[in-house]
C-alpha cells in the first residue's frame, strides 16, 4: 500500500490521525477492519430478513 501525501505537515496532525495513518498501513489492521465490518453487515441483514418474516 502506498503512503497517502498530505498537504498538512504530518507534525500539525493530532495524534489520533497519525496513529490512524500508521494503522492503514497495517496489512492485518486493514484485514481486521475488514472482516468486522462484513460481520456486522451479516448480523444486520440476517436481523433483517428475520424480522420480515415475523
Amino acid at each position: 500500500m502506498q503512503a497517502v501525501n498530505n498537504a498538512t505537515p504530518n507534525s500539525a496532525l493530532s495524534p489520533r490521525i497519525r496513529e490512524l495513518q500508521k494503522k492503514i498501513q497495517d496489512e492485518n489492521y486493514i484485514n481486521s477492519a475488514v472482516d468486522r465490518i462484513a460481520l456486522i453487515m451479516s448480523r444486520h441483514i440476517v436481523e433483517f430478513h428475520i424480522e420480515k418474516k415475523l
